[in-house]
């Protein structure tokens, strides 16, 4: 069995290959035949400092291979300056039983929740859009922008988070990536904080809301016409990001999974207890889209929002790939049970 760290996925992945896969793992979820086995996660509750473990099993019969994740989000680690979130994947061969790597998963998370909403962006945004607004200066927000870059030209970055400094940081530290990102028109895409979430958002092509917040960060009345909306960061019935006109109103709302979503995500699940929206509010999962079952975006002025919760499948089919690149290139350390 294999140990690979965070070092070793930082050095064996790379972004447009992820999102290759995890393109891939959305049409599995949605049309694989036979059907990946995916029972929604079961989160632990009551944990001191609003901490919450989740457990995330999958079995994909295409990739031959099974695995369970297991992720804390212990938001207020951020006061003892610890890292929010920590995680583990288990991986093995569904064939034999046989495990096969134990791996960092934190990095994986992250990296394969910028890569859904890369291959959301790329369904669904305008092909001119070049404007990206980041809710969240956090590491999910740093994986948006590393990943969306690679569908879009993106011009400008704005960032805002309700933190003071975190937003300041993320310029900071994320301008030298973009010095070498695909660029628009030259030049490198222009980064800058805002003082307020509305400024960031005002006339933004792209706007992705990153955070744990239990009350709306995102007002529809912000939203130019033709935006896209990726909403990556509420996971719990309690917690929203997006306001209930942003998804009564909004052209098309684009899931990753309608069973995970009806489940977990509050910012469809408070507008539903309210009556501001019925069921039928999801138009389809991703996985349709992709599969051209479902239309996406039908007009250049439509506002598209696309929501996940996050699905194992996603993580299973991530660290498929680094395994097998693992195995090939002889990294990691090996591991006798």
């Amino acid at each position: 069995m294999l140990y690979l760290t965070r070092h070793d996925l930082e050095h064996l992945l790379a972004i447009k290959e992820v999102i290759d896969v995890v393109r891939e793992a959305f049409v599995e979820l949605s049309t694989g035949k036979p059907a990946p086995c995916m029972p929604v996660r079961t989160a632990l509750e009551g944990l001191p400092r609003e901490g919450t473990p989740l457990f995330m099993p999958v079995y994909s019969p295409r990739l031959e291979r099974f695995a369970v994740k297991v992720v804390s989000v212990f938001p207020r680690n951020f006061d003892l300056g610890l890292p929010t979130i920590n995680s583990l994947i288990l991986l093995f061969d569904a064939i034999t039983g046989k495990p096969l790597a134990i791996m960092e998963g934190s990095y994986i998370t992250a990296l394969r929740t910028g890569a859904a909403s890369a291959v959301a962006t790329d369904t669904l945004a305008r092909r001119d859009a070049e404007i990206l607004s980041i809710i969240g200066a956090g590491v999910q927000g740093r994986a948006q922008l590393r990943c969306i870059v690679h569908v879009r030209r993106i011009s400008e970055v704005r960032v805002y988070d309700a933190l003071p400094g975190n937003a300041e940081r993320f310029v900071e530290e994320m301008t030298p990536f973009l010095q070498s990102a695909p660029i628009k028109r030259g030049a490198p895409p222009v980064l800058r904080s805002t003082r307020t979430a509305e400024e960031a958002v005002e006339g933004a092509d792209i706007i992705v809301t990153a955070t744990t917040s239990k009350v709306p960060v995102l007002e529809w009345d912000w939203i130019k016409p033709g935006a896209h909306i990726n909403a990556i960061g509420a996971f719990k019935p309690d917690m929203r990001e997006l306001d209930s006109k942003t998804i009564a109103n909004a052209d098309k709302v684009i899931v990753d999974s309608r069973a995970a979503i009806m489940k977990e995500a509050g910012d469809l699940l408070i507008p539903l207890e309210e009556g501001t929206i019925t069921e039928e509010r999801i138009d389809a999962e991703l996985g349709e889209v992709l599969s051209g079952l479902v239309r996406g975006r039908d007009t250049n002025g439509a506002i598209t929002v696309f929501k996940t919760v996050g699905v194992a499948l996603l993580d299973l089919a991530v660290a498929d790939l680094v395994s097998r690149k693992a195995t090939s290139s002889g990294v990691g350390t090996e591991v006798t049970l």
